[in-house]
């Protein structure tokens, strides 16, 4: 069964910049692309800044993860094991994989994440991440509630879920639309997001039942209402999405959840956050407030009846309310004592498709757009652009703190000072040489001192415990205090930023694979996962999508979403529609596979 002691809030960091922003707004750890083979091409990153990055992230307890989560061909795996090397040498916490041929590779003794492309949908797989010396697992989003406890009750590995940001139409490292419409594969970190554009929806017979709609964009992810039932499922890790959403996302996002768990962790002494230190919001975190395509639950709850917004894949954002009322040049909405100038709104016309403007003015009630929107009495209005909000997240300030002790010492008339960590062997100690008068007002003089000594700046401490250990009370010029505190908070920091867990290196064994034979859905693209496959007692009989399937008949998406259901025409509530199903757009036609028993939808480039 896996125990935990702690719970981590994971968050995305573009870069260094970002990084350090989301551990000062709360983060426990990040995740980052390093240099190249990350599932984001676009966030790529130097080892320089992720060494500075762990550095800065140690002095929290805060790890950094590093993505090197693509496949990988033959001709690159040199480059790949050197880069995770260096990796090691920077101080990186640990690595997000998905191609198995790293872990036959020379490996540095560091912790390895099996990533949400390894398609970690079912107890046998995580079992088998585990047996094969993965440290955490990166469980699949499409599980419910009740499959991530059963995971957790039946597992030791450490678990990673995520509770926020964009979602996937199909299981993780099982969508090759984007590979099969060009050169842009998602298992190379260049996902084209096919799902973000339209279909039309055509039955065998010809006819069409939906015209140009994103019938495969989701809404985004939101756990906030269940937030407890995930601290307590077993889950080690929280993770919010979103290694290109920009600054402000990442600020409100880290920030909303830092409470909402901080909250819970406050009622139960038996789990802790696994990183240390406060922080000092100067906001109020609100997701609705930033980038959303609306919010869902997925299928953490089980089946919903909307998961999908049909409408537009761009942000809708918070809802505002209706339109009550269209003049020559101004509208009124309902609850638009919420709107300021300068706000960004987006409406759905009668078309059932979104226009957006922006707000020039709000007077009495009546907002006043830049430009008149063709909309329609009763159509709904939603906020995108807060211009507030992202006014005092620009100038926002927070902070994060950690505490450290501090102790004043006299011993055979020689006189120290002690910084030390709460919880941790981490201290250090300044001895005086000097040799100093007494002081002439004990009380002032013991004022002075910790007032001295708690000047910690834009230092990451602030003073938790003070104690004096002294028989006499020494006058200590400010100069000298000052001088010493600064060599201590320095002293301090290093020791912080130099520390790191050491994993085990990984023994080979032969452990059976879940299934007999491997076809290009196991996404082997080099030797070395062929090997790894081989010993694990199982059968490569085709190569990765991207080297082998283009031209045949294939699944490019595997999916628990259900267009059927979305539409409200679920076969299995007996609605009656001529099948195969056809998904076209200007490009292609795609046959839609339904496995209602199951609960699944696959997507063909072809007919079989």
């Amino acid at each position: 069964m896996n125990t935990r002691e702690y719970i981590e809030l994971l968050a995305p960091a573009k870069n260094l910049e970002y990084g350090k922003a989301a551990f000062d707004y709360g983060a426990d750890a990040i995740y980052i692309g390093g240099p190249s083979f990350g599932a984001r091409a676009n966030a790529g990153n130097s080892m320089s800044d992720i060494g500075e990055l762990v550095r800065y992230a140690h002095r929290f307890d805060g790890e950094v993860f590093m993505a090197i989560n693509t496949i990988l061909y033959d001709h690159e795996l040199e480059e790949a094991r050197r880069i995770i090397w260096d990796a090691y040498d920077a101080g990186v916490d640990a690595l997000i994989v998905q191609d198995m041929g790293i872990l036959e590779m020379d490996l540095p003794p560091i912790f390895l994440h099996a990533s949400t492309q390894t398609n970690n949908f079912s107890l046998e797989k995580v079992q088998f991440l585990e047996n094969v010396g993965f440290d955490r697992v990166v469980l699949a989003r499409e599980l419910t509630i009740e499959e991530i406890n059963h995971i957790a009750k039946n597992t030791k590995v450490e678990l990673e879920a995520f509770i926020h940001g964009a979602l996937c139409v199909s299981l993780s490292g099982q969508c090759y639309m984007s590979a099969f419409n060009g050169t842009r594969s998602a298992n190379r970190g260049a996902c084209v997001q096919s799902c973000r554009k339209t279909y039309s929806l055509f039955d065998a017979e010809g006819k069409q039942w939906i015209d140009n709609k994103y019938l495969l964009s989701l809404k985004d992810m939101n756990q906030t209402p269940s937030i407890e039932q995930m601290v307590h499922s077993g889950v080690q890790s929280l993770k919010i999405e979103g290694r290109l959403k920009d600054i402000t996302y990442l600020k409100n996002s880290v920030g909303h959840y830092r409470k909402e768990i901080d909250a819970i962790l406050d009622g139960d002494s038996n789990l802790k956050r696994s990183s240390a230190g406060k922080t000092i919001f100067d906001f109020a975190p609100d997701p609705k407030k930033s980038f959303s395509r609306d919010f869902t639950s997925y299928f953490l709850q089980g089946k919903q009846e909307s998961i999908a917004n049909l409408e537009t894949p761009k942000s809708m954002g918070e809802y505002i309310g209706e339109i009550t009322h269209i003049g020559k040049k101004h509208l009124e909405i309902e609850n638009s004592n919420l709107l300021a100038n300068n706000d960004g709104l987006v409406a759905v016309t009668d078309k059932k498709e979104t226009e957006g403007f922006k707000v020039n003015t709000v007077e009495n009630g009546k907002v006043f757009p830049q430009r008149m929107p063709k909309l329609h009495k009763g159509s709904k209005v939603y906020r995108n652009y807060n211009h507030l909000f992202l006014q005092t997240l620009d100038k926002s300030r927070t902070t994060r703190k950690r505490a450290i002790d501090a102790i004043v010492s006299e011993e055979d008339s020689s006189f120290s000072i002690q910084l030390s960590v709460p919880n941790t062997d981490i201290s250090v100690v300044h001895t005086f040489n000097e040799t100093f008068d007494e002081a002439q007002n004990i009380e002032r003089s013991k004022e002075n001192i910790q007032k001295q000594l708690s000047k910690l700046g834009d230092s990451p401490f602030y003073i938790g415990q003070f104690e004096f250990q002294i028989t006499s009370t020494p006058f200590i010029p400010n100069k000298l205090l000052t001088q010493t505190r600064r060599e201590l908070v320095v002293e301090l920091i290093e020791k912080l930023e130099s520390r790191r867990k050491e994993a085990e290196k990984i023994t080979p064994n032969d452990v059976p694979y879940i299934e007999e034979t491997i076809d290009y859905r196991g996404n082997v693209a080099n030797k070395l996962a062929v090997q790894f496959y081989q010993r694990h007692q199982t059968k490569v009989t085709e190569m990765a999508f991207e080297l082998s399937k283009k031209e045949s008949p294939s699944v490019l998406m595997h999916t628990r979403y259900c267009i059927l259901n979305e539409l409200g025409m679920c076969l299995k509530k007996g609605n009656k529609i001529s099948q195969p199903l056809m998904l076209k757009d200007e490009h292609h036609e795609y046959r839609l596979e339904f496995d209602c028993k199951n609960c699944f939808m696959k997507i063909w480039n072809t007919e079989r």
